[in-house]
């Protein structure tokens, strides 16, 4: 096991070539000021944005190493860090408004709408491929700095403001990802600790 590594360097001298210990590349301490981030993105997709006020806005992870797709959540600007909205990679979804009153749920059949106060005020089915977008797109702001827009199960977007970027995230259905129908299907929870 490797417990430190160095970079050497030759240096040219009266008595012949000696190395010198140079100290390796570092990763950036990411330090924990307010509005200092805006995006954070790994290796593997996952990418997370953040308010100006330093606090989590987006959580966009990939489902796994064999899955298509990506989860993502959404989070307020606020104290409690309130959840806004969870996305699947198959296309289920809620939406709430900042007053925790759920404004949009989709699954793989339809979606539902509802006003601020909760109140349902439009239900729909998918249309087929062959049909192709919804005739009446659903977009409506979810707080001062995220809104969201459907046309079809296959595309809905997030789209984040902050510090005049506009970011664009898809959170629509992933073709081909399908809803485990067995709890089995899931796998298993791989820990070291007993649950009763």
């Amino acid at each position: 096991i490797v417990k430190r590594a160095v970079a050497l360097q030759p240096i040219g001298g009266e008595y012949g070539t000696q190395l010198r210990v140079l100290p390796l590349p570092r990763r950036p301490e990411l330090k924990d000021h307010l509005g200092m981030r805006f995006m954070v993105g790994l290796t593997d997709g996952t990418t997370v944005y953040y308010y100006p006020s330093g606090r989590l806005a987006i959580v966009h992870s990939k489902s796994g190493s064999n899955s298509p797709g990506y989860y993502t959540n959404v989070y307020g600007d606020d104290q409690n860090s309130s959840m806004l909205a969870a996305y699947t990679p198959s296309g289920r979804s809620t939406i709430y408004n900042v007053k925790g009153n759920v404004r949009f749920q989709s699954n793989t059949r339809g979606a539902t709408l509802a006003d601020e106060d909760g109140k349902c005020i439009r239900k729909l089915k998918w249309p087929s491929f062959q049909d192709g977008k919804l005739h009446d797109p659903i977009s409506f702001p979810i707080s001062a700095s995220l809104s969201f827009k459907c046309v079809h199960i296959n595309s809905m977007q997030l789209q984040f403001n902050c510090y005049g970027q506009k970011v664009k995230i898809n959170v629509g259905a992933t073709p081909g990802v399908t809803q485990p129908k067995d709890p089995d299907e899931l796998g298993y929870l791989q820990t070291k600790e007993q649950f009763s």
